[in-house]
């Protein structure tokens, strides 16, 4: 299962974190609201801050300052769906899903470890 998370980790984030962002601007730009122009700038503001935190060399190994940036990320999420109050706002959750992996992922191997776009190995 590790290996096959491994290798194709990558890949599919590397698909999947640009058609998450497509999405949500669609979904933001479809659904009736007063402030649709100014809901889909934030919400696309929040999902890039939140793919920043993910990126972060200190989620990859794993220290105190990773693990902060994870939960300021989850809290971000959280407080971004709950001020939207629509469905495409949920999208929001896509890169900590990604980032949730990448830490457990991380914390079972030790040689060898993901990041939110790709994979590192240890010599």
């Amino acid at each position: 299962m590790n290996d096959l998370l491994f290798e194709h980790y990558a890949p599919v984030a590397s698909v999947v974190v640009p058609g998450g962002l497509v999405l949500l601007i669609v979904g933001m730009l479809v659904f009736p609201a007063k402030r649709r122009v100014i809901d889909c700038l934030s919400s696309m503001i929040i999902y890039l801050a939140v793919v920043a935190l993910g990126m972060s060399a200190n989620i990859k190994f794993l220290s105190v300052i990773g693990f902060v940036h994870a939960a300021t990320a989850f809290g971000i999420v959280i407080l971004a769906i709950r001020s939207y109050k629509n469905r495409a706002s949920w999208l929001l959750a896509i890169p900590c899903l990604l980032i949730l992996v990448v830490l457990v992922f991380n914390m079972v191997n030790e040689q060898r470890g993901l990041e939110l776009m790709g994979r590192w190995t240890r010599p």
